[in-house]
């Protein structure tokens, strides 16, 4: 662990960290600025209308959170570790300012996971079972790319049905700055090598994979989503630890089984489909029942000309 940390994850993460400063990502401990906006500064002798009372930045005054944002993007893309500096994540301008830094945090999201398989490939002396694995998790990732894209450019029945020109894709609620392509891509690696879902399902399932995020603007800080989340975190970490660590001593301590004609490589084609079928399956059994509730019946609503209010 402790070389994981000193000679993997640090360096990248520091490397990482200054690209993300040349790149225009925050990294101070100074605290937030109070600055004029282009509706220049407060006129202090008038005093506002009772009807309305103007806001700070109506009456051009922005407070610019500030801090060592850069440190923080590359360590939690690297360990996919939830959410980051400011509440939109990476569709906040000082979080993902471009699209340079919009791809670098998607190579971050995979670089370990990916690495991971090649590592357990030399570690077993077992390449081609490696490479199985690799081809079974890349076409998992290319599928929910394509539904993603999909999804992207198709646009909304409902928003084309009140006058907006389809072929713009489904932007509304959106990152608007990267197009679908860089959109669909980031929803696909987050989802792909971290966690997946939609509002509280997601919340907690982001929990109990890592470190917790959340999307839609759900405001999570409440004493149950706290309490609750702290716990599912707890249970998430430690409890698969303790499974995987005991299922490992138990395959450890079995003896090595010679192979012949009738043991089913596991470094084939046969054993990548089964590999990939018992992965769809558990996924369904797991989240099918939350999804034909949710995303599934909302998304048949949307084409019926529905909508939810």
């Amino acid at each position: 662990m402790t070389r994981a940390i000193t000679r993997i994850m640090l360096p990248i993460a520091f490397v990482c960290g200054v690209v993300f400063v040349g790149l225009g990502v925050p990294a101070t401990f100074d605290g937030a600025l109070q600055v004029n906006t282009l509706n220049g500064a407060a006129d202090q002798s008038s005093a506002p209308t009772p009807e309305a009372a103007p806001s700070a930045s109506s009456q051009g005054q922005q407070t610019i959170t500030r801090g060592p944002v850069a440190a923080l993007v590359s360590i939690k893309h690297l360990g996919t570790n939830g959410g980051g500096w400011f509440n939109a994540n990476s569709t906040h301008l000082f979080e993902n300012p471009g699209p340079i830094s919009n791809i670098l945090e998607n190579i971050l999201m995979a670089l370990l996971p990916m690495g991971l398989i090649y590592t357990f490939g030399m570690i077993v002396n077992r390449r081609k079972q490696a490479a199985t694995f690799f081809w079974v998790m890349s076409g998992f990732f290319l599928v929910f790319l394509v539904i993603a894209y999909a999804g992207e450019v198709q646009g909304n029945p409902l928003l084309a049905s009140i006058g907006l020109d389809p072929s713009q894709g489904n932007l509304e609620g959106h990152e608007l700055r990267f197009g679908q392509g860089l959109t669909a891509l980031f929803v696909t690696s987050t989802t792909a090598f971290t966690t997946g879902f939609s509002e509280v399902m997601y919340m907690y399932t982001s929990m109990a994979a890592n470190n917790g995020s959340a999307f839609a603007g759900i405001a999570g800080n409440t004493n149950w989503f706290n309490a609750s989340g702290s716990l599912v975190l707890a249970l998430g970490r430690y409890v698969s630890i303790i499974l995987m660590l005991a299922l490992a001593g138990s395959m450890a301590a079995k003896k090595e089984v010679p192979m012949t004609v009738g043991t089913m490589r596991t470094d084939g084609r046969l054993f990548g489909g089964a590999l990939a079928g018992t992965v769809l399956i558990i996924g369904a059994l797991t989240f099918f029942p939350i999804l034909a509730l949710g995303p599934i019946a909302e998304h048949y609503a949307m084409w019926a000309g529905q909508t939810f209010s």
